[in-house]
């Protein structure tokens, strides 16, 4: 599209100075005015040719193509002298110029969002704002995505309730649409966590993810309680040799050397930060109960598991 309007206003001028519609000398020098950055001897060139409709038209085709290559190398100061030039003999092309700042000022914002740069994308979102007003959901979208790739980013490294908070209403702000998304990244890990702290046997734990896994997808509570009451059941069936790590055929030694490094592992004094390893140390004391006494192992080993010792 770009190159096709360029070739257009070319192939304008150049049929005009073929038909000596004007003044080739005052295209050249209208031309050289821009190249100096004159915009000021460039503006008296279009004042003084105020009653000739026919030379705005040719002189606006130029000034687009300026407005083009500008931006195009980044100039965007420059491009904003020839969109004033442009509107004073040429009005009825703004839309044309508009659509080539706010077409800039997109790109400019993608590259701040994909560096991160947060503190640059807000001047360009205002550039689009007042360029093509039209186009504000299509820059939302954007700066939307970066804040849900952000709030990802959060959750997954763990970086606490303040940066995940801010980054949530960040996304809202741009994205109200993503909300449903946003809350079921906050409803899976609250599930995993669940799952995490059941096959350690830190009911409470589980029972306060629970309530954080309702509060982002209340509608998934079947799922959730199908979950809880699973993981119940396996636990209640959990074979002892596997609470010890040991094969049926273990012999006495092995059960004890088994038993006392789960002891060491899960002893309080190197546990400080896990509550869990309390609960788990009775299920591990109550199956060396079992198995470390050759006569219950026995009676065990026949009859099967015992759900008292659950």
């Amino acid at each position: 599209m770009a190159n096709s309007a360029k070739e257009g206003a070319n192939s304008g001028i150049q049929n005009a100075m073929a038909r000596g519609v004007w003044n080739d000398d005052l295209l050249r020098e209208f031309g050289e005015k821009l190249s100096r950055d004159d915009f000021a001897g460039a503006q008296k060139i279009v004042m003084g040719s105020v009653h000739d409709g026919a030379l705005h038209g040719y002189l606006a085709d130029l000034l687009i193509i300026e407005i083009e290559t500008r931006l195009e190398n980044s100039h965007a100061a420059q491009a904003k002298k020839c969109l004033e030039l442009l509107l004073i003999c040429a009005p009825d092309r703004k839309d044309e110029a508009h659509m080539w700042f706010a077409d800039y000022h997109m790109g400019q914002m993608q590259k701040s969002l994909s560096r991160g740069r947060i503190a640059s994308f807000g001047h360009d979102l205002e550039c689009i704002l007042e360029y093509a007003p039209h186009r504000k959901e299509e820059a939302h979208s954007l700066i939307a995505q970066y804040y849900m790739d952000k709030l990802k980013s959060c959750i997954y490294e763990n970086r606490g309730q303040v940066a995940e908070s801010k980054a949530l209403g960040d996304l809202m702000r741009y994205g109200p649409s993503r909300r449903e998304e946003a809350y079921n990244l906050f409803a899976e890990r609250a599930l995993d966590e669940m799952r995490h702290a059941l096959s350690n046997y830190d009911k409470d734990y589980a029972k306060i993810t629970m309530e954080e896994f309702l509060k982002y997808a209340p509608h998934r509570q079947k799922e959730a309680q199908a979950m809880w009451e699973q993981h119940l059941e396996t636990a209640r069936k959990r074979k002892l040799y596997d609470i010890l790590g040991i094969e049926r055929a273990a012999t006495e030694e092995e059960i004890k050397q088994a038993y006392r490094l789960l002891a060491k592992r899960l002893h309080p004094d190197v546990n400080l930060d896990n509550p869990a390893a309390s609960e788990q140390m009775r299920h591990v004391n109550a199956a060396y109960g079992i198995l470390g006494d050759p006569e219950l192992r026995k009676r065990y080993d026949m009859r099967g598991d015992r759900k008292e010792f659950n």
